[in-house]
């Protein structure tokens, strides 16, 4: 078993119960990038991803529920999109 969850096969079945919030600051610090894509990053982040995902629960976010979210951003013109008007 302990080779399995190493190898990723295997998950703690309370991890979904984290908050995004919590899994966030967990992610961040294990990130290695350039600090100009820190600052972007951050700032993105900040003001757009935290005050909808913050308090979530992990296992209750949807694929879904993210396009619905980009879709919201897009139609307020602060989404990402593709030269064919799609979002990514």
């Amino acid at each position: 078993m302990e080779t399995q969850f190493a190898r990723g096969g295997m998950r703690d079945p309370r991890a979904g119960e984290m908050s995004f919030r919590e899994w966030h600051d967990r992610w961040w610090n294990a990130r290695i990038v350039e600090p100009h894509t820190l600052r972007g990053d951050a700032s993105n982040i900040k003001n757009h991803v935290m005050p909808y995902w913050a308090d979530w629960e992990m296992r209750a976010i949807t694929r879904m529920d993210v396009q619905s979210w980009i879709r919201t951003l897009v139609e307020k013109g602060r989404g990402p999109l593709r030269s064919n008007g799609l979002t990514t």
